[in-house]
């Protein structure tokens, strides 16, 4: 039985694009060549691409937790705690550089108030 007989409440217009995006590509990179590759024994195909992923994914899931939890470790928890939900802003931004995403003006004003209050936290301690 398929999952698609079920009504989709929880889910828009987005969501049903990304959803057929990755079905597509399943279908399109990943079907024809998965007999082939469960014959010889291949899990993943190889590729150059591998040699970029596999460090980035070192780094950039494992070091920076590291990092985050170093933070943490060291200092206060008021100040741990705002510059946590700073990561909010930092998304906005680089929702904006790396995908070029639109950002309307309520967004900007509740990140400058965001900001406004974290500086407020961090410059009274």
């Amino acid at each position: 039985m398929s999952l698609d007989l079920l009504p989709r409440t929880a889910y828009n217009e987005d969501h049903e694009a990304f959803r057929q995006t990755v079905r597509r590509f399943m279908q399109e990179e990943i079907a024809p060549h998965q007999a082939e590759w469960a014959e010889a024994g291949i899990a993943f195909r190889p590729s150059i691409a591998w040699k970029t992923l596999v460090p980035g994914a070192i780094v950039g899931t494992y070091l920076s937790l590291v990092f985050w939890l170093g933070g943490f470790k060291w200092a206060d928890a008021s100040v741990a705690a705002v510059l946590n939900q700073m990561a909010t802003i930092y998304i906005l931004v680089l929702a904006r550089l790396v995908l070029g995403e639109t950002i309307v003006p309520r967004q900007v004003l509740g990140a400058g108030f965001a900001v406004a209050g974290a500086l407020v936290i961090m410059l009274t301690r």
